[in-house]
C-alpha cells in the first residue's frame, strides 16, 4: 500500500482519538481506547480518505489499465467481457 495512504489514515486517525480524549478532558473523564473503539476511529478515518489519494496510490503502482475503443464499441459490456473471455481461453 501507498504510504501516502497509510500516512493520511495514521493522521485522520490520531485526530479522531485526540478529539475524542478532548472531549472527555471537558468534562472531567477519562477515555479509554477499546478495540471497539479503535476500530471504529479506524473505520472513520478510512472513509474520511480522500478518494484521489486512492487513485495516486494505484496510478503510481501501474494498476490502471488503458482502456482502448475499437470498432464494437456498440456492444454491450457484458457481451464484451464474454468474447474476451472466449477469445483468452481458444
Amino acid at each position: 500500500m501507498d504510504q501516502g495512504i497509510i500516512e493520511t489514515t495514521g493522521k485522520l486517525y490520531r485526530k479522531a482519538l485526540m478529539l475524542r480524549n478532548r472531549t472527555a478532558y471537558d468534562a472531567s473523564k477519562r477515555y479509554n481506547v477499546n478495540l471497539l473503539s479503535a476500530t471504529y476511529f479506524l473505520n472513520s478515518s478510512w472513509q474520511e480518505l480522500a478518494s484521489s489519494k486512492v487513485t495516486n496510490c494505484f496510478a503510481n503502482a501501474s494498476f490502471f489499465i488503458t482502456v482502448v475503443s475499437g470498432p464494437d464499441d456498440d456492444q454491450p459490456e457484458h457481451d464484451r467481457t464474454r468474447n474476451d473471455l472466449y477469445e483468452a481461453v481458444h
